[in-house]
């Protein structure tokens, strides 16, 4: 039976040559930890690798930090913290290599779960980029081609048409149109940052009854130029609970 090769980092490579780790008494190791908070910076305080100390630990019976604990720890302490050039330079490269070799990014074919995404939109709630990021994020896309978003490439595309609307959708009544649901999205009832838009349940844009139109945060708005037909139905369907629209 063929055992598999494993790989070890130098110190551990050398502490497995001498056929022994000496390891410190029990009550010091854990002291190192405590103090540490870390079971990185104890392995190399060591000379061992950082999963030999981590059983260690476990063996001794010192409950170790989960990755989610540290991360709560050390996020305050990191704040406002910034990497320095030299980190900036190799975080790149890796990027660039890893791209280069073909490989998937670490979200590639994932989504991000409806919990996830609320979470994230609550942080950006009121958030705004500052003049020197937008200048920065114009500089670093300027004159590179997007055949992706150009034409029929682009999903929204409907056609190559001009969207015209009626007379009567004017400001007013799409003002109007908001306060009926209190400024809140008819589809997931958040209450945008934005101006909430306003949406023909139709897709006749010059069917400007009251009764064909809804609010709809950006988001909501965005998909339902998606699978129009599931779109229709559903906004056929009896109004939701907490919104009082005329009809």
């Amino acid at each position: 039976m063929l055992r598999r090769k494993v790989a070890y980092s130098f110190p551990m490579a050398k502490a497995i040559q001498m056929k022994k780790i000496i390891w410190p008494e029990g009550s010091i190791l854990e002291e190192l930890y405590i103090k540490n908070r870390s079971c990185l910076k104890v392995a190399k305080e060591l000379g061992v690798s950082t999963m030999s100390v981590y059983r260690k630990l476990k063996r001794i019976g010192v409950r170790v930090m989960t990755a989610s604990e540290a991360g709560k720890l050390i996020g305050p302490l990191r704040a406002g913290a910034k990497h320095s050039a030299e980190t900036k330079e190799k975080m790149s490269r890796i990027a660039l290599a890893h791209y280069a070799n073909g490989r998937p990014g670490p979200m590639t074919g994932k989504h991000h779960s409806l919990k996830t995404r609320l979470r994230i939109s609550k942080i950006q709630i009121g958030r705004k980029l500052t003049q020197e990021t937008k200048e920065k994020l114009s500089a670093a896309t300027m004159g590179i081609p997007k055949p992706w978003a150009q034409g029929s490439n682009h999903p929204l595309w409907t056609g190559g048409h001009s969207i015209k609307y009626g007379r009567t959708f004017d400001m007013s009544l799409k003002k109007y149109i908001r306060s009926l649901s209190n400024d809140r999205c008819f589809v997931c009832g958040m209450v945008d940052y934005k101006e909430l838009s306003v949406h023909h349940k139709d897709y006749n844009k010059f069917n400007d009854s009251v009764g064909n139109l809804v609010a709809l945060c950006q988001s909501c708005h965005t998909n339902t130029n998606h699978d129009r037909t599931a779109w229709l139905m559903y906004f056929v369907a009896p109004i939701l609970d907490g919104f009082n629209y005329a009809n």
